[in-house]
């Protein structure tokens, strides 16, 4: 409460009201975590958050990018750097991103780095904690020679493809695969 909020209170009047009290939130938001309850006694001294209240009008995504494609990621010049992210409940539909900010340690377990990438949020439909995949441009401008994976054969360990020569005639070609 305010000094004001305070000052207004007429306890022979507002005796019973007086336990119900407005929560003003410092921003303009959505309350996405609610713990308080008709009722429920709160201490300021408590560490549980009453309400949690974002604005949810841009989002970070949070993207954990492996330690073998940092270097990429780095060479790309990947700051402020335009991502594409899709979400499992729409597919189909891309949402454009930035680079905010790239990390500076690696995580031990997983061996990957944090991305931050923001995302605008005008229509509301995207949702804190949704998972989503994001292609992040490598910087990678290398020429290679590229066939579907289902073209690669194997045999004793050793991997090859079917070249056409001539017209319904192919070769035998050895093959050393590269990047998927």
């Amino acid at each position: 409460l305010t000094a004001k909020d305070i000052d207004g209170i007429n306890a022979e009047s507002d005796g019973h009201v007086i336990s119900k009290l407005p929560i003003r939130a410092p921003i303009k938001g959505t309350v996405i975590v609610k713990h308080a309850v008709n009722g429920e006694h709160w201490d300021p001294e408590d560490e549980i958050d009453i309400m949690v209240v974002s604005d949810l009008d841009n989002l970070w995504v949070l993207a954990d990018v492996y330690e073998s494609d940092l270097k990429a990621l780095l060479d790309a010049n990947s700051e402020k750097a335009e991502c594409e992210i899709e979400t499992l409940s729409f597919k189909g539909k891309t949402f454009r991103g930035t680079i905010e900010k790239i990390g500076m340690t690696i995580d031990e377990t997983t061996r990957t780095i944090k991305v931050r990438i923001a995302v605008g949020n005008p229509d509301g439909i995207l949702r804190p904690g949704m998972f989503c995949s994001v292609k992040i441009p490598s910087g990678l401008s290398e020429e290679v020679m590229a066939v579907p994976e289902s073209a690669v054969l194997s045999d004793e360990g050793k991997s090859f493809v079917f070249v056409e020569i001539l017209e319904n005639f192919y070769v035998r070609k050895a093959v050393v695969t590269g990047r998927k």
